[in-house]
């Protein structure tokens, strides 16, 4: 990220609590370096997959550890989305610029997906914030990691991911 996407995700994240990078519940921290070397889409990525997993953890790590860690990474990728919502907006440019990257990973101009899992089409992107299609992308993707009769949502999905991730570091980062 840019230096000033670092100092403005930073500010967000102090807002939410954070102090000098580190969680309200000290679960995980963020180094301004660390941020500075990580693009934009792959750490949203990163942290919306965390926050699944975490939502998962509650038997091993106990409930109390799985809650904290769950209200951190929930706030960190809120920090995330204002940060996008305000770099990023939803326009016809940024909607036919993610359409051609999607069909770079073989949707159709209608946005239907390579295996016919999934379609993305104009209508629906018009309705959402970029950082809300990338968190419900992702979550989706997760949803379907460990379900073998499903990877061909799975590769849908991931072509759907990077598309987006794409246009997000392009233009947002």
């Amino acid at each position: 990220m840019k230096t000033e996407v670092v100092d403005e995700y930073c500010a967000e994240l102090k807002r939410k609590g954070y102090s000098a990078g580190e969680a309200p519940h000290g679960t995980m921290g963020f180094a301004r370096v660390f941020l500075g070397k990580i693009a934009f889409s792959k750490f949203m990525v990163q942290m919306v997959a965390r926050r699944e997993k975490v939502s998962k953890s509650a038997l091993v790590v106990g409930a109390v550890n799985a809650r904290m860690s769950y209200e951190d990474v929930t706030d960190a990728i809120e920090a995330l989305r204002m940060v996008l919502d305000r770099r990023c907006r939803m326009t016809e440019e940024v909607i036919d610029e993610y359409g051609i990257e999607l069909q770079k990973r073989g949707y159709s101009p209608d946005g239907r997906a390579p295996n016919g899992t999934l379609r993305i089409d104009r209508a629906y992107l018009e309705q959402l914030a970029v950082g809300e299609l990338m968190i419900r992308l992702v979550v989706r993707r997760q949803e379907l990691y460990w379900v073998p009769v499903k990877q061909r949502s799975y590769k849908d999905l991931t072509g759907a991911v990077e598309a987006l991730g794409i246009v997000i570091d392009r233009r947002c980062s």
